[in-house]
């Protein structure tokens, strides 16, 4: 039960969403839902479960256990920036399907590397847990490259299963309405 302030009464709701949803009918700021998001891009939740499952079997060269934030958590850090920048809780990120680009994000989080901020602990992922920061900055630009060319060789099937999950999904629950889908990195 979510307590509203209306002028000068004080309004009780049994919806505790029900503030939530006014955002919902503001014109649309951003892309419309795509019928194929494109080859190279999969859906967030498989971004983690992949990169977690290829870090847990050793699958990249000597890189896989250096402490750092990995692409996952970049691209739910993307996320985040996109629901705030566009009015939104991280409450209401339910409401969205989200995408990740993974070529577009590595590319990006190598541009973040090379200008990296040693001091910042959003462009130097390593800070405070290296002193060394550019040792970090030079393993994690390995990593990137590495998972990179991993994901190039399974792209395509893993676009085609998280399309084929995604329709699933919108079948059985028919009921609710369409999730939009937001590709991220968000370009606006």
């Amino acid at each position: 039960m979510v307590i509203q302030k209306r002028s000068e009464a004080v309004t009780l709701s049994p919806d505790k969403n029900e503030h939530y949803r006014t955002n919902l009918n503001k014109p649309e700021p951003f892309e419309a839902p795509v019928a194929s998001p494109g080859e190279g891009t999969i859906l967030l939740d498989v971004l983690k479960t992949l990169e977690t499952q290829i870090r847990t079997r050793n699958l990249l060269h000597g890189v896989h256990s250096f402490p750092f934030h990995p692409l996952w958590f970049q691209a739910e850090n993307e996320r985040n920036v996109f629901l705030w920048r566009e009015g939104f809780s991280i409450i209401q990120k339910d409401e969205f399907e989200f995408w990740v680009d993974v070529p577009a994000l590595i590319k990006k989080r190598q541009r973040a590397l090379q200008d990296a901020t040693f001091n910042h602990p959003l462009s130097n992922a390593q800070w405070p847990s290296m002193s060394n920061a550019s040792q970090a900055i030079e393993l994690e630009t390995t990593y990137l490259k590495e998972l990179g060319s991993l994901f190039d060789a399974l792209a395509a099937q893993a676009t085609a299963l998280c399309e084929a999950s995604s329709r699933v999904i919108q079948e059985l629950c028919g009921h609710e309405p369409r999730k939009r889908v937001v590709i991220i990195p968000h370009k606006k």
